[in-house]
């Protein structure tokens, strides 16, 4: 190994110990403004242990470990979101909760649809299968604009109401309200033409096996 490299190295092993012994608003603020890599380390070794006990009071091993990594990503990109003066364990532990319930139910979502989803027709289309109509809705999802698709993912695949879509987006509870009729008019529209009729367990179908 030259000397430049394990410089870096010991840096960064300096940087890592160094954040066991600071405060979560300090490892916080150096994530949140430069990226420190070592300081969301410190974080996740501080914070780990409740977080997994979190995942694992809703979830098996396999799936809570899932959810322990998503809770992380979460921070990654929301850090920002957390206040000043806010608990950040009691941030990540409502994170966890939340996304292992979500996980919870689509896998009791997953379980009751598979059994139908191989035989199981439209009402507009008797030849076309169940399986053809989701694949149909996430098509037609893909091709809408980004500003009808990010509400209909959020509100109805993600289950997420239309206050929390709103802080998600940055936009109004009204824009996204508004934002959902017409995109919600346009998938009925595109599915309409290809056979296949947009309804609520259609919707369900698909958010339990994203």
């Amino acid at each position: 190994m030259t000397t430049k490299p394990l410089h870096r190295l010991l840096g960064q092993v300096r940087k890592t110990l160094a954040a066991h012994h600071e405060d979560d608003a300090d490892l916080l603020a150096r994530y949140r403004d430069g990226r420190d890599l070592a300081a969301l380390d410190g974080l996740v070794r501080k914070h780990g242990p409740l977080v997994l006990a979190a995942c694992r009071k809703v979830l098996p091993d396999a799936d809570a470990d899932d959810v322990f990594q998503a809770t992380f990503l979460v921070l990654m990109r929301d850090a920002r979101s957390i206040r000043k003066g806010q608990s950040v364990g009691s941030w990540l532990y409502g994170v966890a909760h939340r996304l292992a319930l979500q996980a919870r139910a689509n896998r009791a979502r997953r379980s009751r649809i598979e059994g139908k989803v191989e035989a199981r027709p439209t009402a507009d289309n008797p030849d076309l299968s169940w399986k053809e109509a989701c694949a149909a809705l996430h098509e037609e999802l893909d091709r809408l604009p980004n500003s009808y698709r990010q509400p209909l993912l959020l509100c109805y695949l993600e289950g997420k109401s239309r206050d929390e879509a709103a802080a998600e987006l940055g936009w109004s509870v009204n824009r996204v309200r508004g934002h959902l009729e017409r995109g919600r008019s346009r998938l009925r529209a595109r599915l309409e033409r290809r056979g296949v009729a947009l309804s609520a367990g259609l919707l369900a179908a698909v958010a339990g096996n994203s």
